[in-house]
């Protein structure tokens, strides 16, 4: 499925508040300016209805997204028939690899948690963008080093964690960095036993827990994060 298709709009320089959502994330933040414009400028927006997938895994186009409004499912593949959460992107995160690095095919799919607004840099505009900003390979890097070292750190939680501690910062690690109190997730109790490792059963009582310690609300399909 081609990401820079399907239902995308080409972005302009008036779309001050949705490049204020990207510039959010730390990693395009510290971005040369001129490089931030060029991939601001290159990218493509993306309506996405629920469940509709941005890439699956083992699609050959790759390149960089960020969610503008909305949530995105990072799913991994168990086996032929299953796949497992294992993440939850929200406005302000950016992901992505690049072939052009010496990668394979998109590893994970991502699909639409809700109706979703998401931007895109295929692997295509990467390229256009290197004649003029060769810097932005060891950006890509960069980024991928974020992601693996992002993955790295959740595997340690899962072993090492007790698990009301674990859901607490698997929570609070999809909320971000935020500088409003509360971040409003779009999620569901057994999305969070499933990036968990834990029972639905075990999530809902230490969940219960939690709202009565004042660290999060709970809603319908959504959980409130205590961000400080």
């Amino acid at each position: 499925q081609d990401i820079a298709t399907n239902v995308s709009i080409a972005m302009t320089r008036t779309d001050v508040s949705l490049k204020r959502i990207v510039s959010s994330d730390a990693w395009f933040a510290r971005q040369p300016k001129a490089l931030q414009t060029a991939l601001w400028e290159a990218g493509r927006i993306r309506h996405l209805a629920r469940d509709e997938w941005l890439y699956g895994a083992g699609d050959e186009e790759t390149g960089i997204c960020a969610v503008l409004d909305g949530a995105l499912r990072i799913e991994v593949a168990v086996d032929d028939r299953r796949s497992v959460l294992v993440n939850l992107l929200i406005p302000g995160i950016v992901i992505g690899q690049s072939r052009r690095l010496g990668g394979g095919p998109r590893i994970v799919t991502a699909r639409a948690a809700s109706e979703s607004t998401v931007w895109v840099v295929p692997d295509a505009a990467l390229q256009r963008i290197s004649s003029k900003h060769p810097e932005i390979w060891r950006a890509v890097a960069e980024l991928v080093y974020r992601q693996l070292a992002d993955a790295m750190q959740r595997t340690g939680d899962l072993l090492a964690l007790a698990p009301r501690e674990r859901i607490l910062t698997r929570l609070r690690k999809l909320a971000g960095s935020s500088k409003s109190e509360w971040v409003a997730l779009t999620v569901t109790q057994s999305d969070v036993a499933e990036m968990s490792g834990v029972s639905r059963k075990t999530v809902s009582a230490h969940l219960l827990s939690l709202q009565k310690a004042g660290k999060i609300r709970l809603g319908y399909g959504q959980i409130d994060v205590r961000a400080f």
